[in-house]
């Protein structure tokens, strides 16, 4: 405020003095905000409305207004993991998190003022199916066995001992996924292995292992074979699923010449 002294028309002296307005930044003030969230993935039907550790999004549409400035950006903040845009439609990263999350989500206008609003979401724990030994045993056990289920190196019968680990995702009171344990093979000289064959239904809950000989598969003592034991759940599907392979030579011998002697070998046909 600057104040100026006249005589008559001449300036004989001015006088300052300096001031600083303070717009308070309130509830009259500060921008409105209305928002809305929901997870986001490509993940079958039963998980619809689900937030999935390592497989969901969270996708923020948020609405602002300011009667005094202008909105110049949004910021979604799942957990600890920020992202800002300047629209209102925000989609953030997969979350690799579980448990229950804060959802914030923020506007700001030109003067910096800001407005939030809080959301708490559920991400239901997800990993990745395995393929695991029977509870009492070290190692998934696939060979050669006698008719009595014996290992036997001149077995012409398929020994499996194997299990399933996976995620059930319980929403509700309700189990969501669902994970087989299945079987392919193939001989080792070829390329194409069979179609896959359960051992355990995805929907039987009563057992999470298999222990026996495999019906419908006879293994010939002079071919060597590539099996691969796996786990497909509903969750992660084909893209997800997980095998091991073992390979399951031929009988032992000490020394066997090819058929038209273009091939030798030692200690196996």
């Amino acid at each position: 405020i600057i104040c100026e002294t006249y005589n008559g028309t001449a300036l004989i002296g001015t006088k300052t003095a300096d001031l600083t307005l303070i717009v308070p930044n309130n509830e009259t003030t500060r921008p409105s905000i209305s928002a809305a969230v929901s997870p986001v993935h490509s993940l079958p039907d039963v998980f619809g409305g689900l937030y999935i550790q390592g497989k969901t999004q969270v996708k923020a549409v948020i609405n602002a207004a300011s009667e005094y400035a202008d909105i110049l950006s949004y910021k979604l903040t799942v957990g600890n993991i920020s992202k800002s845009s300047t629209t209102g439609e925000i989609t953030s990263d997969i979350i690799g998190e579980s448990g229950s999350l804060t959802v914030k989500c923020e506007v700001f206008d030109s003067r910096g003022f800001g407005n939030a609003e809080e959301f708490i979401v559920l991400f239901h724990a997800y990993k990745r199916p395995a393929v695991i030994p029977l509870q009492e045993q070290k190692e998934i056990v696939c060979s050669r066995c006698d008719a009595n289920g014996n290992i036997s190196s001149s077995g012409n019968h398929l020994l499996i001992r194997a299990g399933r680990l996976y995620s059930p995702v319980i929403a509700s009171s309700t189990q969501k996924n669902f994970c087989s344990l299945r079987y392919r093979y193939r001989i080792s000289a070829d390329e194409d292995f069979t179609e896959w064959t359960t051992l355990i239904e995805k929907n039987d809950l009563s057992n999470n292992f298999f222990s026996g000989i495999v019906s419908r598969i006879t293994l010939d003592a002079k071919t060597s074979y590539r099996f691969e034991i796996g786990v497909l759940d509903d969750a992660g599907g084909e893209d997800g699923s997980v095998q091991i392979a073992f390979d399951i030579p031929t009988d032992d011998v000490d020394f066997h010449l090819r058929e038209g002697g273009h091939g030798v070998g030692f200690g196996k046909y």
